[in-house]
């Protein structure tokens, strides 16, 4: 965690970053400041949105650190290494952004999975018939 707060002479500018950031990438991720850290979110389709991470201010213009939400800890977990993204930080913006938008895209595909009621057998079965509809046709 930083000791440094995040400084409001640069939330214009991150936001700026973060708005450019989500047109090259196709993402919405927002920026709230709350008690000195920048965190993430993004906008969820429906509902309240998703908690991704929280920016912590090093000290200097170009050095951040990402602290990635952990899923299944509910909370924001600076020991949490090795999550998809982690190896793009590299104290700048663009890098903590990145590992965000990995690790929420892994999160939200999890999400999908289990939310999903087929079976891995289930989907095999209709790709199967999907097929031998599509070479009925084809006939």
């Amino acid at each position: 965690m930083s000791d440094t707060p995040f400084p409001d002479h640069l939330r214009k500018r991150v936001t700026q970053q973060i708005q450019a950031f989500n047109r090259a990438h196709e993402v919405a991720f927002r920026l709230f400041v709350r008690q000195g850290y920048g965190y993430l979110s993004a906008a969820a389709a429906t509902g309240p949105d998703d908690r991704v991470g929280r920016l912590d201010y090093v000290g200097e213009t170009q050095t951040w650190h990402f602290v990635p939400f952990h899923y299944g800890k509910q909370r924001y977990d600076p020991n949490y290494y090795g999550y998809p993204g982690w190896e793009t930080l590299n104290g700048t913006i663009e890098g903590a952004l990145t590992a965000a938008r990995l690790h929420y895209q892994h999160w939200r595909e999890d999400q999908t999975e289990r939310d999903d009621p087929m079976t891995q057998a289930d989907k095999d079965r209709v790709a199967t018939l999907v097929r031998k509809i599509r070479d009925t046709e084809e006939e």
